[in-house]
């Protein structure tokens, strides 16, 4: 990814681009470090499953918040395709949640984010209009943004907002950018996935190398039951044989 090998320097261009540095000082430390390391994952990324968690994290952890979700546009609404939260939060919870809500265009912060394609902090909307995730609340969403096209939202909480000034908007405006540069070329794994957990077990036990009858007995289903469910997969990954459906579940961090 040729276009990578300056993200550092415009990083750094983009931090120094004002010249009160005084005052600036502090938000230029936490600029760059926001910014070299969601450079380092996505420069390190191996799939979605094993990394999204990471990169959520890698974004709120240096904004001091607490738990991050990623959104998708599924019709017309936001749905939660990812959650991340510190150790003391309970994950499960956070997730059960974050499934029971949605967000069309224009609504909430992530529905602003993804209608102007730009980041948004909870200083620009009512806080009554945003829905609470427990003790937390949304505080900033950050669009993975590809020219026009929103490819998600990563939606920021904690029970406090951060303090963003102008010159870390302008920071996560550049995030916002990488972002959706990098999913731009990845969009099938921004899919909720489209398997059942049924199928998932079967491709996961092909993926390992057992054939259909081995797949059947460590299930405790048919071998016809193993052969339906792999057709339906290739029928839902439009592919034909195990070794590509396989392949393109695995870079797609539908399994490991």
């Amino acid at each position: 990814m040729p276009h990578r090998r300056d993200f550092p320097q415009r990083a750094r261009e983009t931090v120094e681009a004002h010249p009160d540095r005084s005052a600036a000082a502090d938000d230029a430390e936490l600029g760059l470090t926001l910014l070299l390391a969601v450079s380092h994952r996505l420069r390190s990324w191996v799939s979605f499953k094993q990394d999204i968690e990471g990169l959520l994290s890698d974004v709120a952890g240096p904004l001091a918040q607490t738990a991050a979700a990623l959104w998708v546009p599924q019709a017309d609404a936001l749905v939660a395709r990812a959650a991340w939260c510190s150790g003391g939060l309970d994950r499960l919870a956070l997730e059960e949640r974050l499934r029971a809500l949605t967000f069309e265009r224009g609504a909430g912060l992530s529905g602003l984010a993804w209608m102007h394609g730009e980041p948004v902090s909870d200083s620009v909307i009512s806080r009554a209009t945003v829905p609470p995730i427990g003790l937390l609340r949304a505080t900033v969403a950050i669009p993975a943004s590809s020219g026009a096209e929103v490819l998600g939202v990563l939606e920021l909480y904690c029970a406090s907002p951060p303090e963003l000034s102008p010159r870390l908007m302008c920071i996560l405006t550049t995030v916002a950018r990488e972002l959706g540069a990098f999913f731009a070329r990845r969009r099938i794994e921004l899919n909720p996935s489209p398997l059942t957990a049924r199928e998932v077990e079967v491709l996961s036990l092909a993926a390992s190398g057992l054939p259909v009858s081995g797949i059947g007995e460590r299930l405790t289903i048919s071998r016809g039951t193993v052969k339906s469910h792999l057709e339906h997969i290739y029928a839902k990954f439009g592919v034909v044989n195990r070794t590509a459906a396989v392949a393109h579940a695995l870079r797609a961090g539908l399994i490991e």
